[in-house]
């Protein structure tokens, strides 16, 4: 979580463990393994954890004035997403030329510029992508499109959610934000529901489509401040349904499906319920979700995400596509592995730097020097590409 300087944290492995199953869930659907052709429901897990955790830190610690507080928020965000999302960008430019040459993936140049300004999802709406289709190889960066649409969501969400909370009296502060929140994901989710029904691809990628589950993720966190799941056997019990719900939805739900719409409640639903199990306890199978295997995969998730798609698709653009069995094992090894690095090496040193987060033209440096990088690197490949 991202905590304010002076908060204290309370610490919650099983939101770790939860990451990482969410990222393997999308890895298994990637990597085309039977029986999780479903497991893109990861992103809307990952919707939901975001949304809980950025609405539990907005509301929870709430010091010095609003101009403060989003300028701490929007630093910590700049320097957690911009290096790894930068390093991955310039890195595929790199290694796609080297060695395709001339036969670069499809709009990789246009698509590296849309994602290195958080709008990825907008440029695969304005492209008709999906990459649902079968046959079809999927542009390179398609998966950049899930963090372009929580970014967007964090426009403007953290400015509502703190000026709705200006009240004093905390009773009123948290029916504001309960029913803002409320509004939120009813509206959003009326119209996923209709997009889904008549235009696949940009219920798909919409931030206006998916606001809602954020928005449930937000709801969440503010639940345990209403009822508290105090009784270990009640949270194992919810773990267990939820589990059961989330299991069901990877049968239920395939490249085929109508979704988001009405379908997602199927990982939206159980994901909440996850999280609001594990509140205010650390019940026996909280602590099996948040078990170390699965949090050090959930430290590493977000570089992984980035990393896993562009080893397992990139290769499909070779003569030889290297697809089978064995290739897509060491490709997501690879990924694993840069993951690591990204996420010891380049990552934790640059979010925990206390200079950086003391410096708000310091962390807007960092995030012009990132969106400048990638513009820089396209304009370069390109020429080597076309002269």
């Amino acid at each position: 979580m991202n905590e304010p300087r002076g908060a204290s944290t309370t610490i919650r492995p099983d939101i770790q463990g939860l990451r990482g199953v969410a990222v393997l869930l999308v890895i298994l659907c990637h990597m085309g393994v039977p029986g999780f052709a479903g497991g893109f429901i990861g992103v809307d897990i990952f919707f939901v954890i975001s949304g809980f955790v950025i609405t539990q830190t907005l509301v929870t610690h709430r010091t010095g004035s609003l101009v403060s507080q989003l300028k701490f928020f929007y630093q910590r965000r700049i320097l957690r997403i911009v290096p790894a999302a930068t390093t991955v960008l310039i890195g595929t430019l790199i290694a796609s030329y080297l060695i395709l040459h001339n036969q670069m993936p499809t709009g990789i140049f246009a698509n590296s510029q849309w994602a290195a300004l958080f709008a990825g999802n907008f440029y695969l709406i304005h492209v008709s992508a999906n990459y649902f289709i079968q046959g079809a190889t999927p542009l390179v960066l398609t998966h950049y499109w899930s963090l372009a649409v929580e970014e967007q969501f964090y426009l403007a969400f953290p400015v509502l959610l703190l000026i709705l909370g200006l009240s004093k009296n905390e009773k009123v502060r948290k029916s504001v934000w309960f029913i803002a929140l409320l509004v939120i994901i009813i509206g959003s989710f009326i119209y996923s529901l209709h997009e889904s029904s008549t235009n696949a691809v940009l219920a798909y990628y919409s931030p206006f489509t998916r606001a809602w589950e954020l928005g449930f993720g937000g709801l969440v966190a503010l639940a345990p401040r209403i009822f508290k799941p105090s009784v270990p056997a009640f949270s194992d019990i919810l773990i267990m349904i939820s589990v059961g719900v989330l299991v069901k939805a990877m049968f239920a739900i395939n490249p085929d499906s109508i979704y988001p719409g009405s379908l997602a409640w199927l990982a939206v639903a159980p994901t909440g319920a996850l999280l609001f199990a594990g509140a205010a306890n650390q019940s026996f199978l909280a602590r099996m979700i948040g078990s170390q295997p699965l949090r050090f995969i959930g430290d590493i998730s977000f570089s992984l995400y980035l990393y896993h798609y562009v080893w397992l698709v990139l290769p499909e653009y070779f003569r030889i596509p290297l697809v089978s069995r064995q290739d897509r094992i060491v490709e997501i090894a690879g990924a694993v592995a840069c993951a690591i690095l990204s996420t010891y090496l380049l990552e934790n040193p640059i979010k925990r730097s206390k200079r950086l987060r003391g410096d708000g033209w310091a962390t807007l440096l960092v995030l012009g020097i990132g969106v400048s990088a990638v513009f820089s690197a396209v304009i370069v490949v390109s020429y080597l590409v076309h002269g």
